[in-house]
């Protein structure tokens, strides 16, 4: 939903602090990392930085549950870093979730009591964003010098694949090959054997399997891996004499020997390697071989910029950024002739209905605001295909048109808001997200729909003629004396629409 998906959960008590403070939270399946910088035109000063060793991934059962103890573990760990966000604007905060945040069966529960230990809302991201989003802290590090580039991610949970040129990615993939997902598959009770280390190498070549052949075809010039495992790796191969931080495939088989010499890794005492990664480092060797044959990739440099860097980047692209959406949505507009008048009416009503609830809500009226005026805009769009499903296709067109200025999933949001606007609320489309950020989609779902009936027989309105108080998830409406019955249909659509919220969870209260 924002910059991904956008923050659609907000505190609006954020205190007077220095705006230009801005922090992204990455919440990894081993590691946590918190980055705080300060913008200064177009550019980032890192001005601190946290990392601790969660482990998350191993906390995970067959079914996919996160047990007590690693819950525990990244409580206590996130109530630290909330001390780091006390002098950071709420709206200058995001916090993501990868992917064992992504794969839990109990993120219901676990969830809430993650963002109140942080104090701000998590986004829980798909593994194509988080790819998206590595892209764009890589390449902004490593300026404008024309490349085209793979880049490679090996996480705890999942490795992120991507390839483009210059600043623009082009392919984006993520597969299940972790550190600490392998660790725990070969590696669990410590033995570094050449039998565990083939069979995880094996693993990852397996996962590779459905689109190497497609990727070998990638014309890249460079390879960049980022975060833990590849880092360990190239300063491993430096401080053993092995190459200058090159990563290659004979550098990387001379490292395996040394582990395996070792025996165990809680033995595994090699020059560079940091105490918090000898548990998984075997793992992160293993998979990387795979990766390079798989692949076919001769060598590899590395980069300290990764994920929480594409954040802050992205976070800072939203705040400059308002302007450049706003252009899209009125390009789109434009080009599908809608009926901008029409549309500016019930973005107006739509706007002073989340007036009237932002408090009762807790909406961060700003995005929200922005958010509902796209959806009015846009939300004949599919008018152009047909009359009967033209919310289903002006949907369509948003999710796949190119929209300057809005990530994927923001335009999936705003697709949903589009949907949602008539008939019934499109709750399939919401699956992926928290329970709590599905829920604001809804609301603003609803103060857009009451807006269309409001404007159904498109004549002008000199004010707006409802006013709405919000108490949960009950809504009582209320028109100005005489008006309903002026206005038949909108009765009607009202009446319709009680029973339709109640589907999604609404109490509508025609006053």
């Amino acid at each position: 939903m924002s910059s991904t998906e956008p923050k659609l959960t907000a505190n609006n008590d954020t205190p007077e602090t220095d705006s230009q403070l801005v922090a992204a939270i990455d919440l990894g399946s081993n590691s946590f990392h918190t980055v705080v910088a300060r913008c200064q035109g177009n550019q980032l000063d890192i001005v601190d930085r946290h990392k601790e060793t969660v482990r998350l991934a191993a906390g995970i059962d067959e079914h996919y549950f996160l047990n007590a103890d690693a819950q525990q573990r990244a409580l206590d760990c996130l109530q630290r870093i909330s001390q780091l966000m006390s002098q950071v604007p709420n709206e200058n905060i995001r916090a993501v979730g990868t992917n064992t945040l992504r794969r839990i069966s109990n993120s219901e529960t676990f969830l809430p009591q993650a963002e109140a230990a942080l104090g701000t809302p998590i986004d829980i991201i798909s593994g194509h964003e988080e790819a998206r989003l590595i892209w764009l802290g890589v390449t902004k590090s490593l300026g404008d010098a024309p490349s085209k580039r793979l880049i490679l991610d090996i996480g705890g949970g999942s490795t992120e694949f991507i390839y483009g040129e210059d600043h623009t990615p082009h392919e984006l993939a993520s597969l299940q090959i972790g550190c600490v997902r392998l660790t725990e598959k070969y590696f669990a009770n410590g033995d570094l054997t050449s039998k565990a280390f083939k069979a995880a190498r094996q693993d990852a070549m397996h996962e590779l399997a459905p689109i190497q052949r497609r990727w070998r075809k990638f014309p890249w010039q460079t390879v960049i891996g980022t975060s833990g495992s590849a880092q360990a790796i190239s300063l491993v191969l430096k401080e053993n004499g092995l190459s200058d931080g090159t990563i290659t495939y004979s550098g990387m088989r001379e490292v395996r020997k040394l582990c395996i010499q070792c025996g165990n890794s809680q033995k595994l005492k090699l020059a560079g390697l940091s105490a918090d990664r000898e548990k998984v480092f075997a793992a992160g060797l293993a998979a990387m071989m795979g990766i390079f044959k798989a692949l076919k990739i001769e060598s590899m440099r590395t980069t300290e910029t990764a994920l929480r860097e594409g954040v802050l980047y992205d976070l800072m692209g939203d705040r400059q950024g308002r302007e450049l959406r706003h252009e899209s949505v009125r390009a789109l507009a434009k080009r599908h002739r809608l009926d901008s008048r029409h549309a500016r009416r019930i973005s107006k009503t739509a706007r002073a209905l989340l007036a009237q609830v932002a408090n009762s809500w807790k909406l961060n009226t700003e995005i929200h605001m922005a958010y509902l005026h796209w959806a009015a805009r846009l939300h004949e769009l599919g008018l152009g295909i047909g009359f009967r499903s033209y919310h289903r296709h002006g949907a369509y067109i948003v999710d796949h048109s190119n929209m300057p200025g809005f990530s994927r999933q923001e335009q999936h949001t705003l697709g949903t808001l589009i949907q949602a606007h008539r008939k019934r609320i499109p709750l399939e489309r919401l699956e992926h997200l928290t329970e709590k950020q599905g829920a604001v989609i809804i609301k603003l779902a609803i103060l857009l729909r009451l807006a269309v009936y409001v404007h159904r027989d498109r004549a002008p309105k000199r004010e707006t003629p409802i006013r709405i108080k919000a108490k949960g998830r009950q809504l009582t409406v209320t028109f100005k004396r005489g008006w309903l019955n002026r206005h038949p249909l909108t009765r009607a659509d009202l009446e319709q629409e009680a029973a339709r919220l109640t589907e999604a969870g609404f109490n509508l209260i025609i006053d």
